[in-house]
């Protein structure tokens, strides 16, 4: 049912003082805030609001509490949009991490920043995208047969991983190796790379395949793993810090994101560029009573994942969300312009 004008009036303003005193809302203080509507008419417009789902009490004494259906409507249809204010703006562009170092490593910093700012934990997801390349390949050796392996993106990821072999990393093998890999790899799509590749590679190498077996094969693993969506979660420890989520809710978050499989999956469902999840929309008992305000950002031309925060579902989502907007707008353009891509 349509709500009319009046009805969306009061609910949207519930919405924003329950949201600002975490106190039930009652009717004395809506005439007060609305003025010119009878305190029998706001009363009226409340019991059917609870009546249809928007609204709760939670004593019967007290004044009524917004419901996951009243936030939802509130966020898609009532709460104005705006920028966020230039004291935000100029908060955030302080909490900026400096991107000069690997775009990983900025990233990781950026959602700490974030969490600390908002005092939520807060998370960032990363994937490859279609169109990233393998920029870069280096394999240093640490002695006989210990080997640093190093893959570059064209995205600016660096991914390196130390290796034992059973063969020993002389000059000349070394050599071949790389030689192979420019042949093979440098220039190509990531997500193009499959095991087939790996054995045309071993194969190729003539009377030192199986010596290069190994280091191909360590270098199949990392690709797999830049290949796989990830997802961080940091500040998980500030969720206590707020009314309504105990430590057993707490915790049952923190198993839920700990997999992550099932977030990653939700939120490529979900597949806004920026929103709100109510936990009390989902699958997941552990999130019904937080939200997820999230915003995608890039890394380069391609959107590369969301970030993010999660806190109580009672959360000021008309300045959290342009905030959250506007970190990711500038987390993307400025680690674009540090790599040279703007």
């Amino acid at each position: 049912m349509e709500l009319s004008e009046r009805k969306k009036q009061i609910l949207s303003t519930i919405v924003r003082t329950y949201v600002q005193t975490g106190e039930p809302v009652g009717s004395k203080a809506l005439c007060d805030s609305l003025g010119g509507i009878s305190s029998a008419t706001i009363r009226n417009e409340m019991s059917f609001l609870a009546e249809n789902g928007y609204l709760t009490q939670p004593h019967t004494s007290a004044g009524r509490i917004p419901t996951n259906r009243a936030y939802r409507l509130y966020i898609d249809d009532l709460m104005p949009r705006r920028a966020p204010s230039e004291a935000l703006m100029a908060q955030i562009r302080r909490l900026m991490p400096d991107t000069s170092a690997d775009s990983q490593r900025a990233l990781l910093s950026a959602v700490g920043a974030l969490s600390k700012a908002t005092g939520c934990a807060a998370l960032i997801t990363s994937q490859v995208s279609s169109g990233t390349l393998i920029h870069k390949i280096e394999l240093i050796p640490m002695g006989f047969n210990r080997a640093l392996l190093v893959l570059v993106t064209s995205s600016g990821a660096v991914t390196s991983r130390m290796y034992s072999f059973s063969v020993t990393l002389t000059g000349e093998l070394i050599g071949r190796f790389l030689s192979l890999a420019e042949e093979h790899l440098i220039g190509k799509e990531l997500n193009s790379i499959q095991p087939a590749t790996l054995q045309t590679i071993v194969a190729s190498a003539g009377g030192f395949a199986l010596e290069l077996t190994e280091p191909v094969f360590a270098l199949g693993e990392i690709i797999e793993e830049l290949g796989k969506s990830t997802l961080t979660l940091v500040g998980e420890t500030r969720l206590l810090s707020h009314p309504g989520i105990t430590l057993s809710k707490a915790h049952e978050m923190f198993e839920l994101f700990s997999g992550g499989d099932e977030i990653l999956a939700m939120l490529d469902a979900w597949g806004k560029e920026s929103g709100v999840i109510l936990g009390g929309d989902t699958s997941y008992t552990a999130l019904d009573r937080s939200s997820l305000v999230l915003s995608k950002y890039s890394v380069g031309n391609a959107t590369t994942g969301y970030i993010g925060i999660i806190g109580p579902t009672r959360m000021d989502y008309d300045s959290i969300l342009p905030g959250i907007e506007y970190f990711a707008h500038l987390l993307s353009a400025d680690t674009q312009q540090k790599k040279g891509l703007i």
